[in-house]
């Protein structure tokens, strides 16, 4: 058995594109493991190689910015166990052609300003099909909805939408008359699809022993304004 063998075994296709590799060790480069004296890379370790027992995920990685880690920090942690595998799920998903994040704006009904969404791509599913999460109401980020789309006909980039709203302005085609959700005093030029962006700052402080809000029974229409 040849050298490469001995550390794949009968491992299949799938397990060694997603299984970690030594070079995302923190011992590969940047500090030495306590049983050896230099760093895996010096003693001639490949980082393609299907990490060992000893790995240790190389955390210099996510530390270019510590604000930014700490945020990623506070969301994982909030999250239980089963939260955690699904957005590891998520990570390690095959790329596609709209990355996770990435915002998007989709019609729902006849082309005015007031029928359009925004919502952030959360993968896809297992046949193809694009997910979107995005929240009806800017004022109710608790609220939100998911979408899923066989196809990516209609859909706007950021851009696209800035272009698609301008000239829906100059045809004066802001509220759809038979839309009863979106008040028309709600339609102004800065108008910005619905969507979870905007996240309050209170989310970052959120603790467990919060009392969580009581729902309001009155109605609330939908108010719009720049993210």
């Amino acid at each position: 058995m040849n050298k490469k063998d001995a550390l794949t075994g009968n491992a299949s296709a799938k397990s060694l594109t997603e299984a970690f590799r030594c070079g995302d060790c923190l011992h590969f480069a940047h500090h030495a493991h306590s049983t050896r004296q230099k760093v895996c890379v010096d003693e001639g370790v490949l980082a393609v190689s299907i990490a060992p027992s000893c790995f240790t995920p190389d955390i210099t990685q996510l530390s270019g910015n510590s604000d930014a880690f700490v945020q990623v920090a506070t969301i994982f942690q909030a999250y239980d166990a089963k939260q955690r595998r699904i957005l590891l799920g998520l990570l390690r998903a095959k790329k596609k052609k709209h990355v996770i994040g990435t915002k998007l704006y989709f019609r729902v009904g006849d082309d005015y300003i007031s029928n359009y969404l925004a919502g952030f791509v959360a993968g896809y599913t297992s046949v193809g099909e694009l997910m979107l999460i995005g929240s009806p109401d800017q004022r109710t980020r608790g609220s939100s909805f998911t979408t899923y789309m066989t196809s990516d006909d209609g859909l706007l980039t950021h851009t696209e939408w800035k272009a698609k709203a301008k000239e829906l302005r100059e045809q004066n085609r802001l509220h759809d008359p038979s839309n009863r959700v979106v008040k028309k005093t709600s339609i102004v030029d800065s108008y910005e699809p619905p969507s979870i962006d905007a996240v309050p700052r209170e989310w970052y402080d959120k603790t467990d022993d919060q009392p969580k809000p009581k729902k309001k029974k009155s109605y609330s229409e939908l108010t719009f304004t720049e993210a």
